[in-house]
């Protein structure tokens, strides 16, 4: 396959961002634990138990990955059709890890907004931009998504909202 090598790299970079993820777990609860200690914990557990869910989600792209290799006994279509469950698989354990991640994008926006030493229009974005991830999943499966009838389409062509492609 001509893009195999692009799609690893394309995991690999997924594993970074998932290490930087916890990283910058820890920095938030340092800089949110003197505004209140609790709600610093809390939104550190759903930035972890977030990077947790991610990881999983990844295991089913590491199985994509070793499909590509053209050494598989499968026909080209019972691969292509293994190949498309697994992507799938990976967006819907994602989508419940964004929604974790919205609750603590919410929190740390309440934190940011008592803070005092971040601008509280910030802590109001990081909240909205919370609503928004914690949307995710209800929005990839709702009846009025744009896009396609079929579930699996309508799934995806959320997350390309307003073009519905």
């Amino acid at each position: 396959m001509k893009s195999e090598g692009l799609f690893r790299l394309g995991i690999v970079s997924l594993l970074l961002v998932l290490a930087l993820d916890v990283i910058v777990a820890g920095a938030l609860y340092h800089v949110f634990s003197p505004v209140n200690r609790a709600l610093s914990m809390l939104a550190a557990c759903f930035k972890l138990v977030y990077a947790g869910v991610f990881l999983v989600a990844m295991g089913h792209l590491f199985g994509v990955a070793r499909l590509l290799d053209d050494t598989s006994p499968l026909s080209a279509h019972e691969r292509g059709t293994q190949l498309l469950l697994g992507v799938n698989a990976f967006s819907d354990v994602w989508a419940v890890g964004l929604f974790l991640f919205g609750l603590h994008l919410l929190v740390i926006g309440y934190l940011a907004h008592r803070s005092g030493h971040v601008p509280r229009l910030l802590g109001f974005l990081l909240a909205v931009a919370g609503l928004g991830y914690g949307s995710t999943p209800w929005a990839r499966c709702s009846p009025v998504a744009p896009g396609p009838k079929s579930p699996r389409s309508r799934s995806s062509a959320s997350f390309c909202w307003p073009c519905g492609s």
